[in-house]
């Protein structure tokens, strides 16, 4: 199933080398993408209702280019098809992309808090 999937790619032992094991820092990281993920995700599907291409493309690329800051390329591949699906404007898979985004979304956030907390203890 694709959300296992996109949840088992969650990694925090690279972001937390990368800021030289500043749990603080990584902590600010980790919280900071699962605050702005669902905005984004929700600005994608106002997009998607008005069929604002513009919209679209803007919020996929800037969560691509989050998810590739945790390692979590299926992820961001999946912003990638998004972001194509609104170029082209076919709106019925940027429907099913984005209701795909959303599920995954909700297993990759349980899989960083619970990763997050053990880096934390």
């Amino acid at each position: 199933m694709a959300s296992s999937s996109a949840a088992d790619e969650v990694n925090l032992e690279q972001l937390a080398e990368m800021v030289s094991y500043d749990l603080a820092t990584l902590q600010d990281l980790v919280e900071t993408f699962l605050g702005d993920t669902p905005l984004l995700i929700a600005a994608m599907q106002t997009g998607y209702e008005q069929h604002n291409q513009a919209e679209l493309v803007r919020n996929a690329h800037t969560l691509k280019s989050s998810s590739r800051l945790f390692q979590m390329e299926q992820f961001a591949r999946q912003c990638q098809a998004l972001e194509g699906a609104a170029h082209a404007q076919d709106w019925p898979l940027v429907a099913t992309l984005l209701q795909q985004l959303g599920q995954d979304y909700q297993a990759i956030a349980a899989a960083l808090t619970l990763k997050l907390t053990q880096l934390m203890a």
